[in-house]
C-alpha cells in the first residue's frame, strides 16, 4: 500500500519510527550493533540520557543536573570510559567492561578507575566503579566482585548484551504501536 507520494505504509512508519525515537534511543539501539566496550558505552549513554540511571548504575546518585562525560580527555591521568561530575559536588569514575574479553581484562578496570581518580582534585569525593557485562563463568563474576569491594571499588554487573536487545526490543515496539495509533488517528494523530 502507498500514499500520494509513493511511500508505502512500512516507509512512513520506519520515518516516523525514526523521527520519534530521537537521538537518545537511537543511540541505545545503535550501540548494540557495536563491539566491545563502545557498544556498551553507547547504550549506556541512551539509558542515562533518558534517565534510567537508576536501573543502570544503581548504588550512585543520579540527578538532571549531572554532568556526565564519555572518555573525556584526560592527559597524564590515564583514561575512564565515563565521569560523571555529581550534583551533590562528588565525582564517579567508571570504567566500562565487556565481559567476553575475560576476567584479566576486567580486572585491569581496577586500576584504570584508581589512575584517574588519583588525579582528580584532593578536595573532590571520589566514587570508583567498574561496572561489566556477565562473563561467562559465575566464578569470574564473583572474583572481579570481590576484587572492586576489597580495592573500594564500586562493583556494578550490567544486564548482558541479549537483555540489552531485548530492552531495545520492547522500546521499538511501543515506539510502533504509538505511531500507529497516531496514523489511525489516536491521541494526537490526524483527524481526517
Amino acid at each position: 500500500m502507498t500514499d500520494q507520494a509513493g511511500f508505502s505504509t512500512l516507509s512512513r512508519l520506519m520515518c516516523g519510527l525514526t523521527a520519534a525515537m530521537g537521538d537518545t534511543e537511537l543511540k541505545s539501539i545503535v550501540g548494540l550493533a557495536q563491539k566491545g566496550e563502545r557498544g556498551i558505552e553507547t547504550w549506556l549513554s541512551g539509558m542515562l540520557d533518558m534517565g534510567w540511571g537508576h536501573y543502570v548504575l544503581p548504588g550512585l546518585p543520579h540527578a538532571d543536573t549531572d554532568t556526565r562525560e564519555f572518555q573525556p580527555p584526560l592527559p597524564r591521568r590515564g583514561a575512564a570510559d565515563l565521569i560523571i561530575y555529581h550534583s551533590d559536588g562528588t565525582v564517579s569514575v567508571v570504567e566500562l567492561k565487556d565481559g567476553a574479553q575475560g576476567l584479566p581484562a576486567c580486572q585491569r578496570a581496577i586500576g584504570q578507575v584508581t589512575c584517574v581518580a588519583v588525579h582528580l582534585h584532593p578536595s573532590i569525593r571520589v566514587r570508583r566503579v567498574v561496572a561489566w557485562t556477565p562473563m561467562s563463568r559465575a566464578a569470574d563474576n564473583a572474583a572481579l566482585h570481590d576484587a572492586c569491594l576489597a580495592c573500594g571499588v564500586t562493583p556494578i554487573v550490567l544486564p548482558t548484551r541479549e537483555q540489552m536487545r531485548r530492552y531495545n526490543t520492547v522500546m521499538a515496539q511501543l515506539m510502533v504501536g504509538a505511531i500507529v495509533e497516531k496514523m489511525k488517528g489516536g491521541p494526537d494523530g490526524p483527524k481526517e
